[in-house]
């Protein structure tokens, strides 16, 4: 990491702009979470112990939500 007042290289200025951008996501948002936790046993069993406070959760089978686009159809006569 550079110390202040030296001029960050690309590669760092681009680790810099990536954690400006993790700040603004958050864990519980649909998108992120639906990415994250697909396929992810230990990560869902992770937050399930941490949310319902039981140790001993194992999950069985993993199942994200299916994105749904809705479209408003209007009829004109």
């Amino acid at each position: 990491m550079a110390k202040e007042g030296d001029i960050l290289s690309a590669t760092e200025q681009t680790h810099q702009q990536d954690l400006e951008r993790l700040k603004a996501l958050r864990y519980m948002d649909d998108d992120f979470m639906t990415v994250c936790l697909a396929d992810n046993f230990e990560g869902v069993e992770l937050i399930l112990r941490i949310v319902l406070g039981q140790e001993g959760i194992k999950i069985k089978s993993v199942r994200t939500q299916e994105p749904l686009k809705m479209k408003l159809v209007r009829k004109c006569t």
